[in-house]
């Protein structure tokens, strides 16, 4: 199995947010829509957790979804 990777990151992603990404990828390993689903929930629930507040919560909450919906369309 591959490891995730943020090479399919959107342009629109910023530096930072996108980083955030990759560090979530690295930790967690998401493998199914379900997976990357749980991930954004939490990303949604608790912005304090990320140190550039709401808005990277934000950001990387709409990455982990773009990622799981992607997943689902290709059969994963």
């Amino acid at each position: 199995m591959s490891r995730p990777s943020n090479d399919d990151a959107p342009p629109f992603l910023s530096d930072d947010a996108a980083f955030l990404v990759a560090e979530i990828l690295e930790e967690y390993a998401p493998s199914t829509p379900d997976d990357y689903a749980r991930l954004a929930a939490e990303a949604e629930r608790r912005p304090e957790t990320f140190e550039g507040g709401p808005d990277i919560a934000q950001a990387v909450t709409a990455e982990l979804r773009r990622r799981g919906r992607a997943l689902a369309d290709a059969g994963g």
